[in-house]
Order: structure tokens, then C-alpha cells, then sequence
């Protein structure tokens, strides 16, 4: 017998070793299950308790956990890297569903809070860049710069739509709104002080206002 052949012979063994170490561990497994289903179903019992399911690949990998975290059950998804990619939870004041991108950091955030609903999108480095609510039955959609700050909210009140602008400061700069009586434009300095007002109010013609850092009317 030749150097090759042996070699094949050999291969061949450990192939035929291999398969059939794989048919004694499941048939391990499969006795495991039954025996246990046997004996839930002798023992009357129809619940299992437990604080923590782990699901794991077929190469040993956690791809989904569902556990019990602070606020309550949280269900997990992980992709073969490990990263958590998806997520539902209870949260102490609500509920919670998340995605996150490759590296693990939360992009889309749609939860019910204490104060209503709220959709949230953050850019890659977690930081919040849009922002859609609903609070005590006023919907509100916000845009933030990239520290997560809100620069422009739009949003419906009782009295109509408005629209806010802010500096990087923090500080409205910038408001539109529609009354029922009419709409109107309002612009502030840095200290938030009004410079300049135009409004078209129902019965009364167009008006403008200007008025310096003081807040003395100019015009």
C-alpha cells in the first residue's frame, strides 16, 4: 500500500469517526429532550421558570438572550460578531425596541415613555440627530446638531403649528407660528431679546416691529 493510499485510508477513518461522534451527541441531545418532555408531562407541570434563555449558532455563538434587566424582560439579538444589533425591553416607566448598526451604538430608539411615544435617530457616534414625540397630545419633530442638541422644533400646541430655531447656544433665535387669528415671525438677538416681529392678524393689517438690544421700539 502505498504513502498516498494510507493517507486516504486514514482520512476516511477519521471522517467515519467524525460522523458518528456527531450521531452519539445528538443522539445525547435527543435523548436529553425527550426524557425531559417525559417527564414534564408525567410530572403535570405546563410552565418553566426561569430568569435567563441564551440561543446560541451552530458554532457556540450567543445570537439571542432573553433575560430579566433592570426595568424588566429584555429580549436580545447579536450578530455572529457578537454585537447587539436589536432589542426589546421594559423599562421602569415604559417599553422599549432599539437597533443599533454594526458597532453596537443605538441608531433607531422607538419606545413608550411615562410622557407618550417617542422616536429617536442618532448619527453613528450616538448622538441624537432627529426626534419625533408625543407629549400630553401635542406632537413635537426635532432636529439636533451633532453634540444632540435641538437646533429646530416644529411642533402643533392648542393654539396652532409653530416653528422654533435655536443657536448652538441653546437659544431661540428665530419663531413662526400660526395663530387662530393669523400667522406670525418673530426674530431675537443672542440674549433672546425680540428685534424684529411681522404679523398678519385677522381685522388688523400687516405689521412690523423692530426694536434694539434694549428692547426699545425703533419702528
Amino acid at each position: 500500500m502505498s504513502t498516498d493510499e494510507r493517507m486516504e485510508n486514514i482520512e476516511s477513518q477519521l471522517a467515519w469517526m467524525k460522523w458518528l461522534n456527531h450521531c452519539l451527541i445528538a443522539c445525547i441531545v435527543l435523548f436529553f429532550v425527550v426524557g425531559l418532555i417525559f417527564l414534564i408531562a408525567g410530572s403535570g407541570v405546563k410552565e418553566m421558570r426561569a430568569n435567563r434563555f441564551i440561543l446560541d449558532d451552530y458554532d457556540g455563538k450567543t445570537r439571542a438572550i432573553l433575560g430579566m434587566g433592570k426595568g424588566g424582560p429584555e429580549l436580545s439579538l447579536y450578530d455572529v460578531n457578537g454585537i447587539d444589533h436589536a432589542g426589546l425591553g421594559m423599562l421602569e416607566d415604559g417599553s422599549m425596541m432599539w437597533l443599533n448598526d454594526k458597532n453596537g451604538t443605538y441608531r433607531v430608539i422607538l419606545g413608550m415613555f411615562k410622557d407618550g411615544p417617542r422616536l429617536l435617530l442618532h448619527d453613528k457616534k450616538g448622538a441624537v440627530r432627529a426626534g419625533l414625540y408625543m407629549d400630553k397630545n401635542m406632537p413635537t419633530l426635532s432636529l439636533h446638531d451633532e453634540n444632540g442638541e435641538p437646533r429646530a422644533l416644529l411642533e402643533v400646541l392648542n393654539e396652532g403649528p409653530g416653528l422654533v430655531l435655536r443657536d448652538e447656544n441653546g437659544t431661540v433665535r428665530a419663531g413662526l407660528a400660526v395663530f387662530k387669528s393669523g400667522p406670525a415671525l418673530s426674530m431675537y438677538d443672542e440674549n433672546y431679546k425680540a428685534r424684529a416681529t411681522l404679523s398678519v392678524f385677522k381685522d388688523v393689517p400687516v405689521v412690523l416691529e423692530l426694536y434694539d438690544e434694549n428692547g426699545t421700539r425703533i419702528y
